[in-house]
């Protein structure tokens, strides 16, 4: 048995990547491939860089929003103790008062008679805090359940609302 080889030249037409992307028609595109391999992964990484930047800003604003709730968490129960010293000073105190404490107010509730039970009085407050945004305020609600005779807080808590 006798085998022949043949071998035929190899001419860019014939080539095993006839594509223009890959091999080119003519002698100036050959750096095509290399040139819109660059420019995706610019644009990859710009998106990358975009991505991440922009989350960074977002969280500036989640930081500023967990200071404002604390400030108007501090702000209601200031004026949950200002009720109690009210009341204190003076038992038919009955709340229903805003107070305002700089650039922030505080609304104290009236004032609940036997609530939950007899010889218990339930206070609630409103801390407001401004922020620089017009139409939005950050807002914290409280409630103290309180012996009516000594004062002594039977329960302190933060509700959703009123």
């Amino acid at each position: 048995m006798i085998s022949v080889f043949v071998s035929f030249p190899r001419t860019r037409e014939s080539s095993i990547f006839p594509s223009p992307l890959w091999g080119g028609l003519g002698r100036g595109e050959d750096g095509y491939l290399a040139l819109i391999t660059v420019i995706v992964i610019s644009v990859i990484l710009l998106a990358i860089t975009f991505s991440l930047s922009f989350s960074g800003y977002l969280v500036r604003f989640n930081i500023l929003s967990a200071e404002s709730k604390e400030r108007s968490r501090g702000l209601a129960e200031a004026c949950l103790d200002l009720a109690l010293l009210a009341r204190a000073n003076d038992p038919s105190y009955a709340g229903n008062v805003l107070l305002a404490v700089g650039a922030e107010t505080c609304l104290v509730r009236p004032i609940l008679e036997d609530t939950p039970s007899a010889g218990q009085i339930t206070i609630e407050t409103q801390g407001i805090i401004s922020t620089s945004n017009p139409n939005q305020s950050v807002y914290t609600d409280m409630r103290a359940i309180v012996d009516d005779l000594d004062l002594t807080i039977v329960s302190w808590e933060e509700v959703p609302n009123f």
